[in-house]
């Protein structure tokens, strides 16, 4: 009876790690945007060289988009430039947008990839339009 009682007792902790192990893992390996505190836009293609900061609202907007996304490693065909992306925390956190209408984003620092939604795809090149951005920029 004793054994029975370790067994089942070594079997839920195992469980248990491996549940908790799966869920750390998995959340891990997803963008915060918590500690964001402010942000610019970056579009140098053709004759535009545009550098700007964002607006609270449009910085909400942005970071409300980025937010609790899925980073994985790929090659997407989109193409991407650190000269059409936006810029967080003082230019410390650089994600690139695809120049073409991909809803893919690659976060430079990470070296990875996100999707955005069509929504939020749509919803992010009307916002950078506002500031110079036209698109497709290949």
């Amino acid at each position: 009876m004793m054994k029975r009682n370790i067994v089942i007792s070594v079997v839920a902790l195992f469980v248990i790690l491996v549940i908790g192990g799966g869920w750390i893992l998995l959340n891990s390996n997803k963008t915060n945007m918590s500690t964001i505190n402010n942000g610019r836009v970056r579009f140098k293609y053709g004759d535009k060289d545009i550098l700007t900061d964002l607006s609270e609202k449009d910085l909400n907007t942005v970071k409300e988009i980025f937010d609790n996304k899925r980073l994985y490693k790929d090659n997407p065909s989109c193409g991407f430039s650190e000269n059409i992306a936006v810029l967080l925390n003082d230019d410390s956190q650089v994600f690139c947008i695809a120049c073409d209408t991909c809803p893919i984003i690659y976060s430079k620092n990470e070296g990875l990839y996100f999707k955005i939604s069509d929504k939020e795809n749509t919803l992010l090149r009307n916002l950078l339009k506002k500031y110079g951005f036209r698109f497709p920029c290949l």
